[in-house]
């Protein structure tokens, strides 16, 4: 996971933005994706008009592995989503004030390769499943239960299928990463099914 690159991380990547995009659309919040300007897209997603008085808001999502060396002297502790945080917050020292001025409030949607978000991503995340709950009739709480078994669904999955395409014993062509469709919508896995400590 540390040199990442490929199908893979890219997928890894989309999953979290098309889940989040789709609980977004309904929220009835009409997410746009891959907007920019000047040939730039500094946002994955664009929520024209928010829960914050109608402001619109940029999202950028990013995987950062916390045991990679220039990580962990960022972060001062050894804290699960602390890598996330100054990740998180070097990516808004770059992107804020050009956001700002195009009137879009830059929000670095920043997750641990372990599943740890960052308090700012997590902030947004819980908006939007509580503007979920409202628009699908059900409780926040378990909106927020939905939305975030779908994003480490997605995240593990394609952590995964890294994983699997890096091993030089397993071919990569029998283990490809398109069989794991079979697993359903959001990555569902029957656990009695998996092998046991046999």
């Amino acid at each position: 996971m540390l040199c990442a690159s490929g199908p893979e991380r890219w997928n890894r990547h989309n999953g979290l933005v098309n889940v989040t995009t789709q609980f977004l659309q309904s929220a009835f919040l009409h997410p746009v994706k891959e907007q920019g300007y000047d040939n730039k897209r500094p946002w994955d997603v664009l929520i024209p008009n928010s829960w914050k008085g109608g402001v619109a808001i940029g999202l950028d999502f990013a995987v950062t592995y916390p045991l990679q060396q220039s990580n962990t002297k960022l972060a001062t502790d050894f804290v699960p989503g602390s890598w996330a945080t100054r990740y998180a917050e070097l990516h808004k020292e770059h992107e804020r004030d050009p956001s700002r001025a195009r009137g879009v409030e830059f929000h670095p949607m920043v997750v641990e390769t372990y599943g740890a978000w960052s308090p700012e991503a997590t902030d947004v995340l819980d908006q939007v499943a509580e503007q979920y709950a409202i628009h699908q009739g059900v409780k926040p709480a378990v909106a927020r239960q939905w939305l975030y078994q779908a994003l480490s669904t997605q995240l593990q999955l394609y952590n995964a299928a890294m994983l699997v395409t890096r091993n030089a014993s397993t071919p990569a062509h029998e283990l490809a990463l398109p069989e794991v469709e079979e697993f359903g919508a959001y990555g569902e896995v029957d656990v009695e099914s998996l092998p046991g400590d046999s």
